[in-house]
């Protein structure tokens, strides 16, 4: 789930909220060091490209070890070579490359982050207080817990959402495919009834064709009869004129 452009469901949300509101607090809220011995040791820290460095020797990177950070544990040990490392019961594990490199490493650190901290704090001149932090922290966790929560209930629903798309479309297709294929039986049925009825009134149109025919030949007939008729009448009355006048019939 997108908001704003950050990722509310990275696992890195929280640190980062985290590290933005420590700095955020590191620039809103400065106690001012009175210890000369801090200033003199937060001029020997300096970040170069989110690298730590120690420009002292290692006796000063010692008390400020274990004055500043309020560390102790195993005394520093050599590695190999300039390298020195100091581990306090593996919690927390520094490394220092030496005076030729200057680099300052922090392999692991406390749960509350405290050599970086108090790091950035001696590299900007600042103090703030770390319980405080420790908190607002916590705070943001849990609120990036709450939204990764959240946008897993989210992402339930739309699963369900999409899923019951995925059954009304199905069933919108069958549905569509039964109406497709009884509207082709109903064409199919209505195109054969009309095919009958146009052989059977092409049927009854021949029929009447030959009926018209036919009386026509009749009436031909009827009219050669009736003017046979009338000659034979006519023939008659000839041949009864003929036999008044000669007398044949007295």
């Amino acid at each position: 789930m997108e908001n704003g452009g950050v990722n509310l469901s990275s696992p890195n949300l929280s640190q980062i909220l985290a590290n933005s509101l420590l700095d955020f607090m590191s620039e809103s809220v400065k106690i001012p060091t009175n210890s000369v011995e801090s200033k003199v040791l937060s001029s020997l820290v300096f970040i170069d490209e989110s690298c730590y460095y120690w420009k002292g020797n290692l006796s000063q990177l010692k008390n400020f070890v274990q004055n500043d950070l309020k560390l102790i544990g195993k005394l520093w040990s050599s590695p190999g070579g300039e390298t020195k490392l100091f581990i306090k019961n593996t919690e927390i594990i520094l490394k220092w490359t030496g005076q030729t490199r200057k680099k300052l490493i922090i392999e692991k650190d406390s749960e509350v982050n405290l050599v970086a901290n108090t790091l950035k704090r001696l590299c900007n001149g600042d103090m703030f207080c770390l319980d405080t932090a420790a908190s607002c922290k916590e705070s943001i966790d849990d609120k990036a817990k709450q939204s990764v929560a959240a946008d897993s209930e989210f992402s339930t629903i739309w699963a369900a959402i999409n899923g019951f798309q995925d059954v009304a479309t199905a069933k919108l297709e069958e549905v569509t495919l039964a109406h497709d294929n009884k509207l082709f039986r109903i064409e199919a049925e209505e195109c054969k009834v009309r095919s009958n009825y146009e052989r059977k009134i092409e049927n009854l149109n021949n029929k009447c064709h030959e009926l018209l025919l036919k009386l026509e030949c009749k009436k031909a007939l009827e009219d050669r009869v009736n003017k046979l008729e009338v000659l034979v009448g006519n023939f008659k009355a000839d041949i009864h004129d003929l036999r008044n006048e000669n007398g044949l019939f007295k």
